[in-house]
């Protein structure tokens, strides 16, 4: 079951890390990849992931409020 692997977390820190919560209890953390894809109405944010690879993470605007999905996307632009 996929809905175990879902993301209920999200914390960016310094230098292009990221941190990811699952569903499932697991954390998982590593570096934002340089194809993140940042638009006003989407976010692919991919990254790579120690012992797991790669890992993609699709947002929408709905996902978090607003003024965070804002400061998310200027971060990941700027960065």
């Amino acid at each position: 079951m996929l809905a175990g692997r879902s993301c209920i977390s999200l914390a960016c820190g310094k230098d292009r890390h990221v941190a990811l919560a699952l569903r499932n209890g697991e954390q998982m953390s590593g570096m934002v990849s340089a194809d993140t894809l940042v638009l006003p109405w989407l976010v692919l944010l991919n990254m790579v992931v120690e012992h797991h690879g790669r890992r993609g993470l699709l947002l929408f605007p709905d996902a978090m409020a607003g003024e965070d999905y804002r400061r998310l996307r200027v971060l990941l632009r700027n960065s």
